[in-house]
Formats: structure tokens, C-alpha cells, sequence
């Protein structure tokens, strides 16, 4: 039976009531995300999962905040407001142009599929974002030139795919999965444009948390 009442969730959301008033739970504005990788020079697999892997199966919070893989922990629940999807700024434009026009997204909740569409359909949010200059010998000087990043829609954080009212609320046990598709065949991933190697992709659900604290 689910521990937690909606009405109530919904009401403390938008109260902003974050502590809940209450010894037994506090609720809070969060983020649930997670990220998957691949080596530049890799053939690109038939598919992509997020969230199948938790802090205890090895990830760091670099990678998830995700205690466990594919499910909140039990004492846990999310109300999700929006989804999010996005690829840190080195990606290489080349990967990226496959990504945006050969792949699509499965965002599955409690064994059901609730969204599929494009990546351009969940925009990428509040990504880290940066420009830099670096400088290289041409045919004549050594000439200044500037380094950008590739986004997925505007960076802030309120840039995502909305979820209706009254939001998917998602409790121990649920389950939570994300697959990006490769719907375009066999293609090997460039290296990365902007220093460090490979591609890394990630996928966020904004909303409220509330935990059980006894």
C-alpha cells in the first residue's frame, strides 16, 4: 500500500512546506538523475539504460544520486513535475547530430511506458554550460579561437518536458527505468570534442521528494 498520501504531497509542494512539519518525514524540491557512457571510437549499442544502476552497485553521485538501481529506496517517494534529458558539454558535435536524429526515448514508470518521443521532446535544462578559448599555430599565427558547447535547449533548470497534473508519484519499489533507443544502426561514437574522452549522456526527473525519517 502506498505510504504516502498525494493530496498531502501535492499540498506541501506547493507550500513549499520543505520540512513537512513533521518528526516521521521531510519533503523537498529535488532532482532524481543518472548518466551512461561510451568510449569514443565504440560501436554504438542498440540501446541505452538509465537508472538500472545505483550508489550500491558501484556508481558514484557523479554519476546518480540513486541508492539503488532502477527503484527509490523504501522508505523514499518522488513526485515527478518534468523529465529531463541532456550530454555533457564535450560531446562531439558528430555524436551528438547522431544522437538528435537517429535515437528516441522510452521513460518508463511502474512497468508501463508513459513518454516516448525524440531527444529534442525533453530538453536538457540547467547542463552545466562554459566557453573557453584556446589557442593554435594556423598557416600564418598563432591565432585565438573560441570552444562552445552543444546544449539540448536553453540551460535553465525550468527548460523540461512537464509532466500533467497532478505528476507521477513514484514510491519504493516502483519502477524506474529510462531507455534511449538507437533506431539508426551501426555508427562508431567520435572523440570528444572539448578535452576528456567519450560520451556521456544523462537524464533527470525534477519534482518534490519526501522521506520517511522513522
Amino acid at each position: 500500500m502506498n505510504p504516502f498520501d498525494l493530496q498531502t504531497l501535492r499540498q506541501r509542494a506547493a507550500a513549499k512546506d520543505y520540512a513537512g512539519r513533521s518528526r516521521t518525514a521531510y519533503s523537498g524540491e529535488d532532482s532524481l538523475y543518472d548518466t551512461a557512457s561510451i568510449a569514443p571510437g565504440t560501436a554504438f549499442p542498440g540501446s541505452f539504460s538509465f537508472f538500472s544502476q545505483g550508489l550500491n552497485n558501484g556508481k558514484t553521485y557523479a554519476q546518480t544520486n540513486m541508492q539503488l538501481g532502477g527503484q527509490l529506496s523504501n522508505n523514499d517517494a518522488f513526485l515527478v513535475l518534468g523529465v529531463r534529458f541532456g550530454w555533457f558539454s564535450n560531446a562531439n558535435q558528430i555524436d551528438v547530430n547522431f544522437i538528435c536524429n537517429n535515437t528516441w526515448l522510452n521513460w518508463n514508470f511502474y512497468n508501463n511506458s508513459f513518454f516516448k518521443g525524440i531527444p529534442e521532446m525533453f530538453p536538457g535544462g540547467s547542463m552545466a554550460y562554459a566557453t573557453a578559448a584556446s589557442s593554435t599555430a594556423l598557416v600564418t599565427a598563432d591565432v585565438p579561437y573560441p570552444i562552445t558547447s552543444i546544449l539540448n535547449g536553453t540551460p535553465m533548470k525550468m527548460n523540461y518536458f512537464s509532466v500533467s497534473e497532478p505528476g507521477l508519484l513514484l514510491c519504493g519499489n516502483d519502477s524506474i527505468a529510462v531507455e534511449l533507443i538507437n533506431a539508426g544502426g551501426a555508427y562508431t561514437t567520435a572523440a570528444a570534442a572539448i578535452g576528456g574522452t567519450g560520451l556521456t549522456m544523462h537524464v533527470w526527473l525534477d519534482g518534490y521528494r519526501i522521506r520517511q525519517t522513522s
